[in-house]
């Protein structure tokens, strides 16, 4: 059935972009119809999974400059980037922090200060993971150790695999550490992303200090939200508190810190130090993030068979040759275009809230289709950023709403961090029963973002 799935995505994608590139020119011209088609068919071959998301990246590049719709520099040029820079400081702190063990230890330290009960653990679950959030740009390696510290903690709670509560308890690791990515710049690797597919007035104003302002009200919205919904759905009828060794005994396990935790944490927060103070210092995040990882190699946390073993680097590839797409887009005249198409329909929606509500829905439902969350984000971002500026709404909002609204987990594949995750619990969860957890997410996040509407007009973002 896949390979079925694949031959009749190739064939579509072909046969997709030949006609689109063909169509008679009227405003656009056949250079922007064959960029057009192009992009059509690399679309039909991420929803059918053909190739790996970046060789499709790749191919579409390349099959712009063939067709001389791009030259080669602007076709590739987000590989000069700092977005693309940004992200491999990025990746290269992800290993060094997943394979220190620095993560782990950090986490139960603060899960021990709340009480051994399912209302003290699904609280620490969703603390822990926002306090740890902007240290390690990959919500997918925090989701899966915190699942395997929920599973943990389930069965020393005593709860039955495939119940409530213990669904409840592995939803609340899910919530803190995977899906608390938007608040922070640096939480994942999709804030980077997000930020690299703005306009550049836009992405040299955001700091990592600004996006944290904006989100705060997201924020504590969808902390107080997500509690709730962990007890309401899934809290069982009686509570008990069991005794702490459990967690002791993890602790003991880890033994004392060693010299790799040691440098590990020390990089890190002077890293996030130096992403905070952006504004002050006027330090790149990326020259920031670049002195990080060449910081953990000389120091040996880091070593050249890990970064070419452990990196993501097709993600790396993807992001550097789809974030050309916007400017490619614009010297085209394909912005132009979709400005007085998009104009007129989202002017007439009038309220914001409307707005965010229908991107909302929009979203969850493209995300049925395409599989990979960066193409999602980075085609809802290059229609939606031209056109939503002129309208007075700053493009990183609607990249929140994308952002946060991606993030559902109804079907296992739609989110990247919940499968390997959800993969890690498989024998206490089952996904049917986490499915109520994500319509309370959808719910939780676009009331996060309506309420965030008053507050986000008094910074002038709207």
């Amino acid at each position: 059935m896949s390979y079925k799935k694949k031959m009749f995505g190739a064939v579509a994608g072909v046969v997709i972009g030949f006609i689109v590139s063909f169509l008679p020119a009227s405003d656009l011209s056949r250079e922007a119809l064959i960029a057009l088609g192009i992009l059509a068919g690399a679309v039909c071959f991420w929803v059918a999974d053909v190739i790996p998301d970046f060789m499709v990246a790749l191919l579409m590049c390349t099959l712009w400059i063939v067709t001389g719709v791009a030259s080669f520099g602007e076709a590739f040029s987000a590989f000069n980037s700092t977005t693309f820079w940004l992200l491999f400081g990025a990746f290269a702190i992800c290993v060094a922090v997943s394979k220190s063990g620095l993560l782990k230890r950090i986490a139960l330290r603060i899960i021990r200060w709340f009480p051994a009960n399912y209302r003290g653990q699904a609280a620490a679950m969703l603390f822990s993971g926002l306090i740890i959030a902007p240290l390690i740009p990959s919500s997918t390696a925090k989701a899966v150790l915190a699942s395997a510290i929920g599973t943990e903690t389930s069965r020393a709670l005593g709860y039955e695999p495939y119940g409530k509560p213990a669904t409840g308890i592995f939803l609340s690791t899910y919530m803190g550490y995977g899906q608390t990515g938007p608040v922070f710049q640096s939480a994942c690797v999709i804030g980077f992303l997000l930020k690299g597919t703005l306009p550049e007035h836009i992405r040299e104003s955001l700091t990592w200090l600004s996006w944290f302002e904006y989100m705060i009200i997201w924020t504590v919205v969808f902390m107080a939200g997500s509690y709730a919904a962990l007890l309401l759905l899934y809290g069982p009828k009686a509570d008990k508190t069991c005794p702490r060794d459990y967690i002791d005994a993890m602790i003991t396990e880890l033994g004392p810190m060693s010299k790799d935790e040691k440098l590990t944490s020390a990089i890190m927060l002077i890293c996030l130090a130096l992403w905070i103070s952006e504004p002050f210092t006027g330090l790149n995040a990326a020259v920031t993030s670049l002195l990080a990882a060449v910081a953990l190699c000389f120091a040996g946390v880091l070593r050249e068979r890990d970064l070419f073993n452990d990196m993501q680097w097709g993600l790396l590839i993807f992001v550097g040759a789809v974030l050309g797409m916007g400017n490619i887009f614009s010297l085209l005249g394909i912005n132009d275009k979709l400005i007085s198409v998009l104009r007129p329909i989202i002017s007439s929606i009038g309220n914001p809230a409307l707005l965010f509500v229908a991107a909302a829905l929009l979203t969850i439902l493209v995300r049925t289709v395409i599989v990979s969350m960066s193409a999602s984000l980075v085609l809802f971002m290059t229609v939606l950023s031209p056109v939503v500026e002129p309208l007075g709404i700053n493009p990183f909002i609607m990249g929140i709403v994308v952002y946060t609204s991606m993030q559902v987990f109804f079907l296992k594949y739609q989110n990247i961090s919940f499968l390997p995750a959800l993969g890690q619990a498989t024998e206490t969860v089952r996904h049917s029963d986490t499915v109520k957890m994500s319509a309370a997410y959808s719910l939780i996040s676009v009331v996060g973002l309506v309420l965030s509407i008053p507050y986000w007009k008094l910074l002038g973002l709207m």
